[in-house]
């Protein structure tokens, strides 16, 4: 199976597991995006870029969307992109679908939408999201299948809100390996200071902000340690301002999964919180640390009443946080870890080894479901229905 994956981010770390994952199962995946940051494309050997956009800029990635729009004809037929190389298109958020409804019309093939994140546009109680509504109403028509991570997302946006209609895949983000990770390692508070470990995107100036708090009043019993790409423009000055706190530390990027074990295996809490997008996107996500520390069987931390906290409380593992205020999450925080004792800890730690590891993996032969379950849609992209689609 030939999969032509439209997508926003060439370096975006999720993008790359994707493709992993796709071709593990047996597709072959051609990657076409813009990107963001470097040219450091770490994919496979067939990426074709589009050129550079920028984070918090959405209305510069529409108009280089509308652009390429203009010249994908003459693009397609430099890299030799034609109906007989492929059998699906993929398009990964809303600005690629744009893209992808284009790309069909030349191409002649099935249409595959995939929304990991729901943008705060499509959410907006004005005009702005009845424009965005529609526009996302108007694309998914030429789509046959809708990919999303959480099931939040389905029944707080795209049942109550979206005007999609599309039968629905949810596919979470979970960890994708074809080898053998390691094993959780014992874990004791007597072990020296108390280890918070923050990874993946970070992006959320609420949770840096309380994270200090606790850190300065703890003062030294309690440490962070930041694994992860930042998007720099949701903070003041990022590096700076981790810098010049003495119990907080920020490490850059991870190798994904070969670094995991050691990240998550060194801590004692694994920082689950987002407001990045609070009252929408933040309330309804399923992120992807949740499945990195539940493999290493680490207690997370997260925010009491979202949908991340109704799945985490379902499994009856981790600590809810409660609080309207930074300082009140802050002070919440503060208050456990002084009581908490070895026992009470191991107890957590007991708690998040009785979950299945296949809650926070996919393996080699869930992708070639997944694969397996593309093709499937290609050969009937009209005439797939919800019953039809399993939960993952």
């Amino acid at each position: 199976m030939n999969i032509l994956y439209l997508v926003h981010d060439l370096n975006d770390a999720a993008v790359k597991r994707r493709v992993a994952m796709l071709e593990v199962g047996g597709a072959q995946v051609t990657v076409v995006g813009f990107y963001r940051g470097t040219v450091a494309f770490d994919i496979n050997e067939n990426v074709i870029s589009l050129g550079q956009t920028h984070d918090a800029s959405f209305i510069h990635r529409i108009k280089s969307v509308v652009k390429e729009k203009l010249t994908l004809q003459r693009r397609f037929r430099k890299h030799s992109i034609t109906h007989g190389r492929f059998d699906l298109i993929v398009a990964r958020n809303l600005d690629m679908l744009a893209l992808a409804v284009s790309a069909k019309k030349l191409l002649s093939l099935p249409l595959v939408y995939e929304c990991l994140d729901i943008h705060r546009f499509l959410i907006h109680s004005g005009m702005i999201g009845r424009v965005f509504r529609q526009l996302e109403k108007s694309l998914s028509k030429h789509a046959g299948l809708l990919i999303t991570s959480s099931q939040g997302f389905v029944e707080h946006y795209f049942k109550p809100l979206s005007l999609a209609d599309l039968p629905t895949l949810v596919l979470e983000n979970k960890v994708f390996s074809s080898k053998p990770l390691a094993t959780p390692m014992p874990k004791s508070l007597n072990d020296g200071p108390i280890i918070i470990t923050w990874n993946g995107a970070i992006r959320c100036r609420r949770s840096l902000d309380i994270l200090i708090q606790v850190t300065r009043k703890m003062a030294g019993k309690v440490q962070v340690v930041i694994h992860g790409k930042p998007a720099y423009t949701e903070f003041d000055d990022f590096l700076s301002t981790v810098a010049n706190e003495l119990y907080i530390e920020f490490l850059g990027p991870y190798v994904f999964p070969d670094d995991l074990a050691d990240i998550y295996n060194n801590a004692h809490f694994n920082w689950t919180l987002d407001f990045f997008e609070q009252g929408g996107n933040s309330e309804w996500l399923l992120p992807n640390r949740i499945y990195e520390g539940g493999l290493f069987a680490l207690p997370p931390l997260y925010r009491a009443g979202n949908y991340t906290a109704q799945v985490l409380d379902s499994l009856q593992i981790g600590y809810a946080l409660k609080g309207n205020t930074n300082k009140e999450l802050a002070d919440h925080l503060v208050t456990m870890l002084r009581g908490i004792d070895e026992a009470q800890y191991q107890s957590l730690i007991n708690a998040s080894m009785q979950v299945p590891t296949s809650r926070w993996l996919f393996d080699s032969s869930q992708a070639e479901w997944l694969v397996s379950s593309l093709q499937m849609f290609c050969q009937q992209p009209d005439s797939m229905s919800l019953s039809e689609q399993p939960q993952c």
